[in-house]
Formats: C-alpha cells, structure tokens, sequence
C-alpha cells in the first residue's frame, strides 16, 4: 500500500510539517471510522495514511461498507493490515445514509476517541499524535476543522471523546440525504465542553471530485435543497435524536486475520437519553 512518486509528490505537504515527539503521557486508544459506498478508487489511496499513522498508542481503522457496489470489504479484507477491521452493513443499505454508517462504525470498535473521516480524506501522517493531545484536557469533547471558509470538503472529520459521542447519542439517522448532519452533531457536541480546531497545518486535504459523486446513493441530487431540507428538520423545536436507538445493524465483520463473522450491533446500554441530548 505505497503511493506512486506522482501521488507523493502531490501530497508532500503531509511529510515536511513540523514534526511531534512521541514521547507523550497522553495515549488514549483510538477507533477511525472511514464509510464508504462507491468510493473505493478514493480509499484505496487514502486508507494507508490512516493505516501508517505515527502514533504511539493503541489505535485501529474500521472501514464501513454501506452496500458498496464495489465490495471495499472484501478488498479491506485482502489488505490484511494488523490494524485494519472492515464491516459491511447488511440491513437497509439501498441509500447511503452516512449518520447510520458512522454510528455503526462507533459501536463496533470501542476506543477512548473516535475519528469519523471520509474515503477522500488525506491527513497528515501525525494527525492522531497532534490532535488526541487536545483530549488531555477534561473540558475537551470535540477537535474540527474550522469551516468558516465554507469549504466542504473535509468539514466532516472530526475527533470526540466517546463518551460524548454515546451521550448525545450519535449522528442523527433522521437526515437522509446529503446536509447538515456534521454541523448537528458539532452543535450538540458543543453544549457538554470545548470544541476545538485543527491548526492550519493539520487541516486535512480531499480528493477532489463532482457533486454527482456526492449524491450518487442519494435521492435528492442537489445539495441546495439537501442541505435547506436538513436545516429544518435541525430547526424542529419537538426534535429528539435516534429515539429508536443508533448505529444498530445486522453486519458482517472482517477482521485482520482474514476470518468474517456475523453480528449485531447496537448502541452500549449507558449511552444518553434521547430527551435529554436530542432536543433541540
């Protein structure tokens, strides 16, 4: 899983920044959650950023297969990176429904920190060292990029301590279509402590690409409407988040070793109440 020189050359901004020493007392243990359905071309040049992470500590990558016509489980499968866990989700997966496939990725594989990225996602090879450091204070719940500059590329990876994930209970299944399911998470993350952002230096870049790309598993084709649509459904003031529970799912999981397994998932028994996080 090496780049080609044309690709390294592309991305070299991601090996001349500063470098961090790893000699650190904070090593939270760390769960990525990448989802993905018809990107596997994106993932198969992202994923080994994550994989090859200089990071001390205890952390794992779990790639989402959410009905993917391209089957990156099977591929994530044949990798067989000691770090590397593939889950396909085997229920209701006709739309992509990111919320879900996140929240399922997060229940799958418990971690101190949960890292939600996306499969054009490239970061730097020192992200999780950099950025868990901004969790060694208590008052920290949630590391961004600032999206002030309305670039939606990359406005959706993030880092949460994972006891707030399961407290406001996850992403909001509700929203389904692309829209605003980030920043609803971000707001409601940002009512139990700190959010912070990302340096400059850390943002991450994206494989560019089309908005058809972006609503291909999607019903609703433009993102204006998408994103009003969400807008008010965040704006409903008897809203209340996953009611019915979040990120369960009848999935297949592959592991290191090559071995599948079946399995359900759910949400831990002591994640928040939907009335009392959910309201908005």
């Amino acid at each position: 899983m090496k780049y080609n020189a044309k690709e390294n050359q592309r991305f070299r901004r991601f090996h001349v920044q500063p470098s961090i020493s790893p000699a650190i007392e904070y090593r939270p243990s760390i769960t990525c959650v990448i989802t993905c359905k018809g990107r596997l071309t994106h993932l198969q040049k992202t994923l080994p950023l994550l994989l090859e992470q200089s990071y001390p500590a205890l952390f794992e990558v779990v790639v989402v297969d959410y009905g993917d016509p391209d089957d990156c489980f099977q591929w994530c499968v044949r990798v067989g990176h000691p770090r590397l866990m593939a889950l396909r989700i085997l229920d209701n997966t006709d739309r992509f429904n990111l919320s879900r496939a996140r929240n399922c990725g997060a229940n799958f594989r418990p971690a101190d920190l949960f890292l939600f990225a996306d499969a054009d996602s490239l970061v730097h090879r020192q992200f999780l060292l950099a950025v868990s450091q901004y969790f060694k204070s208590v008052n920290s719940v949630l590391a961004k990029r600032n999206c002030h500059d309305r670039n939606i590329d990359t406005c959706g990876l993030c880092m949460v301590r994972s006891e707030i994930f399961h407290r406001v209970r996850g992403y909001d299944e509700a929203f389904n279509g692309w829209g605003p399911e980030d920043s609803d998470f971000y707001s409601r993350v940002g009512r139990l402590g700190v959010v912070i952002s990302f340096p400059v230096w850390l943002y991450p870049a994206t494989i560019s690409h089309s908005n058809v790309l972006r609503t291909r598993f999607y019903n609703e084709k433009n993102l204006d409407r998408s994103a009003a649509k969400g807008g008010q459904q965040m704006a409903r003031s008897n809203r209340v988040v996953n009611p019915w529970g979040y990120g369960r799912a009848q999935a297949l999981a592959g592991l290191p070793d090559g071995k599948t397994s079946r399995l359900d998932i759910a949400e831990p028994v002591s994640s928040g109440s939907c009335e009392a996080t959910g309201v908005m």
